[in-house]
């Protein structure tokens, strides 16, 4: 790659078309029939909104518990943001998804959090029932599966990210995945200035070169290789996964029989990568209590109460700050849910 001298997507002195070959690859391997490279799971996230319609008034409905990028995604857009309970698999709750919805709402996305897909064939169905697009956030449980299908290929619009601390990482990047042309079509523009351009080819030239508004998330080359190569080691990072899950649980059983945790609860027919170990207690104080007693045993277990910036509460204090425009449904319920919830990161190399 370095020796091409060529580390941009469209042209250099000896193109490689990384990027292209990287597409290709995610397409076949999450499902789908559209691919497209961008520069982050942020720049992933900004691309699905818009192709799929997000514009300023709109509402846009996000669960309680995910990532920043999800809710600037929303801003960025001059869309109001809706946060919206989570249940007990630590996803967007598809009963109180009606409550949530009204003639403003715009697009739904459902986050996969911690390792666990969500309950996403449920918010499909109420999303389609309710004639609102669901887009898929599988950044945090690359390598899960729904019902069969890998995660990414079951939202209308599914966005991975390939940040440093992913499954698996080029240190940034993001993929937007469908199967609908014309929202690929639009995607495709989008994260390339409002251009349709095409490696080894001529930039379009005239007053129509440019056919929408867009952003550069472009790609590079040089990411495209990094994440080819770790496409290769997916399954072995997951069989090593697997073995330190089992590991992990073995290390945290009699914690769980001393403070009654339980593993969280996944979804029917649903299955996740092992890249996080959450345990649920009956009770606050159990949890608390729980988490002192293993930390002072040197496990890594946090409190997914944790105000950071996975936290609604987090969200609404900068919401608040910057006088911005939101709603939130419920969040006693969310913000309870997750105080009773504990999180160990497994580590595939251990």
């Amino acid at each position: 790659m370095l020796a091409a001298r060529s580390p941009y997507r469209f042209y250099g002195l000896r193109l490689l078309r990384r990027c292209e070959a990287l597409e290709a690859q995610a397409a076949h391997r999450f499902a789908r029939r559209h691919a497209l490279a961008v520069s982050s799971g942020t720049a992933a996230l900004h691309t699905a909104f818009w192709a799929v319609g997000v514009s300023p008034g709109d509402e846009v409905i996000l669960p309680a518990y995910g990532w920043s990028a999800a809710l600037m995604a929303i801003l960025a857009l001059g869309a109001t943001p809706v946060i919206a309970p989570i249940d007990e698999t630590l996803g967007l709750d598809p009963v109180a998804l009606p409550r949530c919805v009204t003639k403003r709402t715009r697009a739904i996305i459902a986050i996969h959090m911690r390792g666990a897909p969500c309950d996403l064939q449920a918010i499909a169905a109420s999303g389609k029932r309710l004639g609102v697009p669901v887009i898929e956030d599988g950044a945090q449980a690359i390598g899960g599966a729904v019902s069969g299908l890998p995660v990414g290929a079951l939202g209308m619009v599914s966005v991975m990210s390939f940040q440093y601390n992913k499954l698996l990482t080029s240190g940034e990047g993001g993929l937007v995945l469908t199967s609908d042309r014309r929202l690929h079509e639009r995607a495709v523009r989008f994260h390339d200035l409002g251009m349709r351009r095409r490696p080894g080819m001529a930039d379009p030239a005239g007053d129509r070169c440019i056919g929408s508004f867009g952003l550069n998330y472009r790609m590079s080359e040089l990411q495209a290789a990094l994440l080819i190569a770790q496409l290769k080691k997916m399954p072995h990072i997951l069989a090593a996964l697997r073995r330190t899950y089992g590991q992990a649980r073995e290390v945290v059983a009699p914690f769980c029989e001393r403070f009654h945790l339980t593993e969280r609860p996944l979804p029917p027919g649903v299955r996740g990568n092992h890249a996080f170990l959450c345990l649920a207690a009956r009770r606050e104080r159990d949890a608390a209590q729980a988490v002192a007693a293993m930390r002072r045993r040197r496990i890594p277990i946090v409190r997914c109460a944790r105000r950071d910036a996975h936290h609604l509460q987090a969200w609404i204090a900068w919401l608040r700050r910057e006088r911005r425009p939101f709603r939130v449904v419920d969040d006693a319920r969310s913000v309870a849910i997750l105080r009773r919830t504990l999180c160990v990161e497994v580590n595939a190399s251990t």
